[in-house]
């Protein structure tokens, strides 16, 4: 549930978003793994957490 609303913030905030979930998205970005529950990547979370990470320095 946290990595889900850590995605959600940083989609919708990109730069904006709080802290706390860029700190989760990192987390998961270091090796966490794979879910096949989650309908992205194939359930790649730390290839996803990675995309969602780069709103970070975009424009």
């Amino acid at each position: 549930m946290r990595w889900a609303t850590a995605v959600a913030r940083l989609r919708v905030f990109g730069a904006g978003a709080d802290q706390e979930a860029v700190d989760e998205l990192r987390a998961w970005a270091s090796g966490v793994g794979r879910d096949e529950r989650v309908p992205y990547l194939d359930g790649d979370l730390v290839g996803y957490a990675t995309l969602v990470l780069d709103r970070l320095s975009a424009p």
